[in-house]
Protein backbone atom coordinates (compact mmCIF):
# COMPACT_ATOMS: atom_id res chain seq x y z
CA UNK A 1 0.00 0.00 0.00
CA UNK A 2 1.32 3.49 -0.80
CA UNK A 3 1.16 6.33 1.67
CA UNK A 4 1.75 10.09 1.44
CA UNK A 5 5.39 11.16 1.48
CA UNK A 6 6.47 8.53 -1.09
CA UNK A 7 6.14 5.69 1.42
CA UNK A 8 5.18 2.07 0.83
CA UNK A 9 3.81 -0.13 3.59
CA UNK A 10 4.60 -3.84 3.63
CA UNK A 11 1.94 -5.75 5.54
CA UNK A 12 0.96 -9.27 6.46
CA UNK A 13 -2.17 -11.01 5.22
CA UNK A 14 -4.20 -9.49 8.09
CA UNK A 15 -3.21 -5.95 7.13
CA UNK A 16 -0.76 -5.39 9.98
CA UNK A 17 2.08 -3.12 8.84
CA UNK A 18 5.39 -4.97 9.07
CA UNK A 19 7.65 -2.41 7.45
CA UNK A 20 7.61 1.08 5.95
CA UNK A 21 9.77 1.74 2.89
CA UNK A 22 10.80 5.38 2.42
CA UNK A 23 11.50 6.46 -1.16
CA UNK A 24 11.38 10.25 -0.75
CA UNK A 25 15.14 10.68 -0.30
CA UNK A 26 15.83 8.45 -3.31
CA UNK A 27 13.83 10.79 -5.55
CA UNK A 28 16.08 13.70 -4.64
CA UNK A 29 18.82 11.90 -6.61
CA UNK A 30 18.91 11.38 -10.36
CA UNK A 31 16.78 8.38 -11.36
CA UNK A 32 17.27 6.47 -14.63
CA UNK A 33 14.67 7.55 -17.20
CA UNK A 34 13.03 5.18 -19.68
CA UNK A 35 13.10 6.90 -23.08
CA UNK A 36 9.85 6.92 -25.04
CA UNK A 37 9.48 7.43 -28.79
CA UNK A 38 6.85 10.16 -28.77
CA UNK A 39 7.26 12.18 -25.56
CA UNK A 40 5.17 15.20 -24.64
CA UNK A 41 6.49 18.39 -26.24
CA UNK A 42 8.55 20.81 -24.15
CA UNK A 43 5.95 23.54 -24.71
CA UNK A 44 3.10 21.38 -23.42
CA UNK A 45 5.23 20.11 -20.54
CA UNK A 46 6.02 23.68 -19.45
CA UNK A 47 2.27 24.45 -19.32
CA UNK A 48 1.53 21.57 -16.93
CA UNK A 49 1.58 22.61 -13.26
CA UNK A 50 4.44 21.09 -11.25
CA UNK A 51 3.04 18.86 -8.51
CA UNK A 52 4.77 17.28 -5.56
CA UNK A 53 5.74 13.67 -6.40
CA UNK A 54 3.34 11.04 -5.12
CA UNK A 55 2.74 7.33 -5.43
CA UNK A 56 -0.55 5.76 -6.46
CA UNK A 57 -1.73 2.19 -6.97
CA UNK A 58 0.94 -0.54 -6.71
CA UNK A 59 1.22 -3.20 -9.41
CA UNK A 60 3.57 -6.21 -9.46
CA UNK A 61 6.05 -6.23 -12.33
CA UNK A 62 8.65 -8.71 -13.57
CA UNK A 63 8.70 -10.94 -10.46
CA UNK A 64 10.28 -8.72 -7.76
CA UNK A 65 9.56 -5.14 -8.88
CA UNK A 66 6.62 -2.81 -8.28
CA UNK A 67 5.05 -0.17 -10.51
CA UNK A 68 3.32 2.89 -9.12
CA UNK A 69 2.19 6.02 -10.89
CA UNK A 70 0.39 9.32 -10.73
CA UNK A 71 -0.93 11.58 -13.49
CA UNK A 72 2.56 12.71 -14.54
CA UNK A 73 5.07 9.95 -13.95
CA UNK A 74 5.49 6.18 -13.64
CA UNK A 75 7.93 4.72 -11.11
CA UNK A 76 9.43 1.23 -11.23
CA UNK A 77 10.58 0.32 -7.72
CA UNK A 78 12.70 -2.47 -6.31
CA UNK A 79 11.46 -2.85 -2.72
CA UNK A 80 14.06 -5.50 -1.85
CA UNK A 81 17.02 -3.30 -2.80
CA UNK A 82 15.24 -0.05 -1.87
CA UNK A 83 15.91 1.56 -5.25
CA UNK A 84 13.96 3.42 -7.89
CA UNK A 85 14.95 1.38 -10.92
CA UNK A 86 13.45 3.69 -13.56
CA UNK A 87 11.04 6.52 -14.05
CA UNK A 88 8.88 7.20 -17.09
CA UNK A 89 8.00 10.85 -17.44
CA UNK A 90 7.32 13.17 -20.37
CA UNK A 91 3.84 11.63 -20.49
CA UNK A 92 0.59 13.32 -21.56
CA UNK A 93 -1.36 12.52 -18.43
CA UNK A 94 -1.52 8.93 -17.22
CA UNK A 95 -5.05 7.54 -17.08
CA UNK A 96 -4.19 3.94 -16.25
CA UNK A 97 -1.39 1.38 -16.20
CA UNK A 98 -1.42 -2.35 -16.88
CA UNK A 99 1.47 -4.75 -16.39
CA UNK A 100 1.74 -8.20 -17.93
CA UNK A 101 4.84 -10.28 -17.11
CA UNK A 102 7.65 -8.04 -18.41
CA UNK A 103 5.59 -5.41 -20.27
CA UNK A 104 4.04 -2.16 -19.10
CA UNK A 105 1.14 -0.51 -20.92
CA UNK A 106 0.50 3.17 -20.22
CA UNK A 107 -2.86 4.65 -21.25
CA UNK A 108 -2.50 8.40 -21.65
CA UNK A 109 -5.06 11.15 -22.11
CA UNK A 110 -6.40 11.37 -25.68
CA UNK A 111 -6.31 7.54 -25.84
CA UNK A 112 -2.62 7.21 -26.60
CA UNK A 113 -1.21 3.82 -25.56
CA UNK A 114 2.48 3.26 -24.83
CA UNK A 115 4.02 -0.22 -24.53
CA UNK A 116 7.27 -0.55 -22.61
CA UNK A 117 9.13 -3.86 -22.56
CA UNK A 118 11.62 -4.96 -19.93
CA UNK A 119 13.64 -6.72 -22.63
CA UNK A 120 14.19 -5.80 -26.29
CA UNK A 121 11.84 -7.33 -28.84
CA UNK A 122 13.27 -10.47 -30.49
CA UNK A 123 14.30 -9.85 -34.08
Amino acid sequence: CTRPGLRVWISDIDGNVLKTLLFKELLSKECPEVPIINPISRNTRSLKPQKEPSFGILLPFNENLLITYNNDIVYILNPQEMTIMWTISHLRGVLNIAAQKDEIFVLEEDRSLIRIGYRPEPV
